[in-house]
């Protein structure tokens, strides 16, 4: 009897056995890791560190991996298997294969070499109007940028034709108050560009000139410059009581030939005017050569005083004239040289001793 129950014990220790050896009865579980997009070799070495093993069951064609990089496995990631067990995976094949790159922003004329570089080629081109883009730039294309396909394949290209700009006629604003001429150019659809004045007799502040013309074209939102009339200064009555004094001179051009200062002896004289002198008045001798750069100049010669600025004189002048003036003056003063309407310098004359 005792043989037979020792015989009984073996048995049944030998069954045991078999079930934890075989039928994994014991043996701890663990998850499964993703493996799909890795390469064969990393997918190897994250399996084997968490005791399970790897089964490579088949191979297919990928346009979203390179080769040798798995595409599918079997049980699926987070599965819960006996450690040793084998997870089966499929990897991409070793079909040439190429990324699509990203062509948009570019200009169609510098893709065609690019992209034959990289082993595609260039498909349909569709041509659409745009706001996003100027002409002959790529807007859209068929196959999304990093996806891989195959070498040789086409990709399609939609590409931009510009923006069409309809011009709009220029309103006519010469003859209007200033304000009332932004009103209008503003109520057009466009805006104001620079404004600038221009001394000549006249009601002041009316626009005299406009650029670009009355009833031209112009783009929606573009500038229209003005030119508006400023009234040149009235002549006032020169005080009677003066004492003569010397003349302090400045120039803001020091350095440019026809600057404003104290008259000197000249070989080329346009004129010398003498204005009329009250007894006892300083004078101030002023002189001005016309500079060079155009054939022929406004010049206007104002005096600025305490009784105001007073337009002393006003010619058309020829370049390397000169202009001789004995100007009766009292208290500070400030002779100002204008040429064709615009500032060009002036000197000052203040009152105090020799």
């Amino acid at each position: 009897m005792k043989g037979w129950k020792l015989i009984s014990v073996l048995i049944i220790g030998t069954v045991i056995g078999f079930l934890y050896v075989y039928l994994g009865i014991g043996v701890p579980k663990v998850p499964v890791p993703p493996l799909v997009g890795k390469e064969i070799t990393e997918a190897t070495k994250l399996l084997n560190g968490v005791g399970l093993n790897i089964k490579v069951v088949g191979e297919e064609e990928s346009t979203t991996f390179p080769p040798n990089y798995i595409v599918s496995q079997k049980p699926l990631p987070g599965v819960n298997v006996r450690k040793g067990s084998f997870i089966e995976v499929v990897v991409s094949g070793k079909e040439d294969m190429v990324s699509v790159p990203d062509l948009v922003g570019r200009k169609l004329s510098e893709v065609n070499a690019f992209i034959k570089e990289v082993g595609l080629v260039i498909g349909d081109v569709i041509t659409i109007r745009s706001l996003l883009a100027p002409s002959n730039v790529i807007i859209g294309q068929s196959v999304s940028p990093g996806k891989r396909v195959k070498r040789g394949t086409k990709v399609d290209l939609l590409v931009s034709l510009g923006y069409e700009v309809k011009e709009v006629s220029v309103p006519e604003v010469i003859g209007l108050p200033l304000d009332k001429a932004k009103s209008v150019i503003q109520e057009k659809g466009f805006r104001v560009g620079s404004v600038t004045e221009k001394v000549e007799a006249g009601e002041e502040g009316v626009v005299i000139s406009q650029d670009p013309s009355p009833f031209s074209s112009l783009p929606p939102g573009g500038e229209i410059n003005l030119v508006v009339r400023k009234s040149p200064p009235k002549q006032s009555e020169i005080e009677a009581s003066r004492e003569e004094a010397k003349p302090i001179t400045t120039s803001v051009t020091p350095e440019i030939p026809g600057r404003v200062k104290e008259a000197a002896t000249s070989p080329q004289r346009l004129e010398k005017i003498e204005l009329a002198i009250p007894k006892g008045a300083r004078i101030i001798d002023f002189k001005f050569t016309v500079p060079s750069g155009k054939a022929e100049r406004l010049v206007e010669i104002i005096q600025i005083d305490s009784t105001g600025q007073h337009l002393i004189f006003s010619k058309k002048c020829k370049e390397g004239e000169t202009i001789n003036l004995r100007i009766p003056a009292v208290g500070d003063n400030v002779i100002r040289v204008q040429l064709d309407g615009e500032f060009y310098a002036e000197d000052r004359y203040p009152w105090g001793k020799q």
